[in-house]
């Protein structure tokens, strides 16, 4: 808030501005931080008043310690390896001092889908936010080993590369089930189709030089 007003007493024109990721309890809880955004509707409201409109990171990362990673897992609705493991990268998060193992929701499976929709829909779109970061929305982060994954529709070397797409088609279908008819995602990766579903491809992390 503190920034888009210094933006707003400046005159600097600003028309969205990205809470990027970690503001998150777990990866996968797909939630504010209640400590770091006790009010996170108030803030929306005011962003809005100063004709700011906020932006929310989401990554379709799970934490094995996510309070959603059992259902995930027991329902089938996480990306599988061929040795029937669930972890497919690894990063750092919130509460970690080292990297965590992390698993991948399965885009491809309509269940999957649904189940990732409501988490945002009850704690991003019902305090008013409406604009997506599809941020590491590539399912070959690390290692890079299409042929070991396992989708819903597929291994992942015939359907890996559409993952995008699918993490896309979450938010849009959700969104206009919503009531939303102007879609914006902007997605750090894409596939064929992506252009319908609202996709703005973001073109990766550049380095902040004058070059």
């Amino acid at each position: 808030l503190w920034i888009a007003h210094e933006f707003n007493r400046r005159g600097l024109p600003l028309d969205v501005l990205v809470i990027d990721y970690f503001h998150w309890t777990k990866m996968g809880e797909w939630c504010f931080d209640p400590v770091a955004w006790p009010d996170p509707a108030a803030m929306v409201a005011e962003l809005r008043e100063l004709g700011v409109e906020p932006m929310v990171s989401v990554w379709p990362t799970v934490n094995p310690q996510a309070e959603t990673f059992p259902t995930l897992r027991d329902l089938g609705l996480l990306v599988a390896t061929d040795t029937g493991s669930t972890a497919v990268t690894s990063m750092f998060d919130t509460t970690a001092e080292c990297a965590v193992p992390l698993a991948l929701y399965d885009a491809t499976h309509a269940d999957a889908r649904a189940f990732v929709w409501q988490r945002v829909r009850d704690h991003y779109h019902a305090h008013g936010i409406r604009a997506f970061w599809l941020d590491a929305c590539e399912p070959e982060l690390a290692p890079f080993r299409h042929d070991r994954l396992r989708y819903a529709a597929g291994r992942g070397d015939a359907v890996g590369c559409a993952y995008p797409r699918f993490h896309q088609r979450t938010f849009h279908d959700g969104l206009l089930a919503a009531g939303e008819d102007e879609i914006v995602l902007l997605s750090r990766s894409a596939w064929c189709g992506s252009q319908r579903l609202g996709a703005v491809v973001w073109s990766g992390d550049v380095p902040s030089t004058f070059e």
